[in-house]
Parts: structure tokens; C-alpha cells; sequence
């Protein structure tokens, strides 16, 4: 395992190991199941599960942890350039 979700209802997953940009995660709890990275994703960090729209509210651990500064793409690194916290 790659990485982590911590509720169905999340809208971020956790990378467990170092990811690359292009690499193709499977994730069990999302419609389609892969996930094309968009960026390099360091252990700890987050990475979309789907697109994001701006203003839209972001999850993690079924709870709000933010609220995305502009549109996030599937995959992408979510961290405080694209993300407000809470």
C-alpha cells in the first residue's frame, strides 16, 4: 500500500512512501481506483482523489481540514499553496 485514506468520505489521500510525478496509485475507496500523480508526493503529504473546485472544502480523517485556494486536478500535491487550513 501506497497510500492512505482514512474515511470514504475524504477527499485526500496520505502518501506512505515517496511518490513521483506520473506514477499510477490504486486506490481501493474511489470510482475509478488509479490515480495519476500530478506532482512528487513526499511521504506525509496529501494528493487529491479527484478534482477540486475552488472554494470547495477539503477532508481528510471525515473531517474539513480546509478549503482550496484554486482548482485542484486529480492527483495533485495539496498543501498550503492550494490550500487554506482551517
Amino acid at each position: 500500500m501506497k497510500a492512505l485514506i482514512l474515511s470514504v468520505r475524504d477527499s485526500v489521500a496520505v502518501a506512505l512512501c515517496d511518490l513521483k510525478k506520473g506514477e499510477r496509485i490504486s486506490i481501493k475507496s474511489t470510482i475509478n481506483n488509479i490515480i495519476e500523480l500530478q506532482d512528487d508526493i513526499t511521504r506525509g503529504h496529501k494528493f487529491s482523489l479527484y478534482d477540486i473546485k475552488e472554494g470547495e472544502d477539503i477532508s481528510k480523517g471525515d473531517h474539513i481540514i480546509g478549503r482550496a485556494l484554486s482548482f485542484i486536478k486529480k492527483g495533485s500535491l495539496v498543501y498550503n499553496h492550494n490550500m487554506s487550513s482551517k
